[in-house]
């Protein structure tokens, strides 16, 4: 299915309008017609890895059957777009509920932790590029809770540079 989206101006003004606001992330154009999910970011660094990251795991993804990936969704990026320092990521819109959401409602059941658990195990089987190095993909210092300020102070070359360290 093609989505029709605004130019990069209308775009950007959209953005700039909920952004003012103090929106992080929002639905274009209104929750009631959703056609893209557009996050909202001022960290450049950590911006780029996750652009990176998304775009591998939704073209691994999309390298399996059908059958392979039933149920297990990673949004299509359709365009970033900055402004100042600012970066706007349009993506797909996905109609459904957030984990959090799930998890506020206390309705989890084993269908949703089986779907996790399938996730996981989709994205464990992705085949890394020979040329990565440990952290985002194609770039990028690690980003994770077991770091200072929860990102690495250098880039790792090699994962045996990486144990050495820790």
């Amino acid at each position: 299915m093609s989505v029709q989206l605004p130019s990069n101006e209308k775009t950007l003004a959209f953005c700039r309008t909920h952004y003012r606001q103090g929106a992080r992330t929002v639905v274009y154009p209104s929750q009631n017609a959703p056609i893209a999910f557009i996050k909202i970011a001022s960290s450049q660094s950590s911006v780029e890895s996750e652009i990176s990251n998304q775009k591998f795991a939704f073209n691994a993804l999309e390298a399996l059957s059908e059958q392979e990936r039933t149920g297990i969704y990673v949004l299509k990026i359709y365009r970033v777009l900055e402004e100042a320092s600012t970066r706007y990521i349009i993506m797909e819109y996905v109609q459904g509920q957030t984990l959090e959401e799930l998890l506020d409602q206390d309705i989890l059941h084993d269908l949703f932790f089986n779907q996790i658990s399938k996730a996981i195990k989709l994205f464990l089987s992705f085949e890394v590029p020979v040329n990565a190095t440990p952290g985002t993909i194609g770039r990028g210092t690690i980003r994770h809770p077991l770091f200072k300020d929860a990102i690495a102070s250098i880039e790792y070359t090699s994962v045996d540079a990486l144990q050495g360290h820790v």
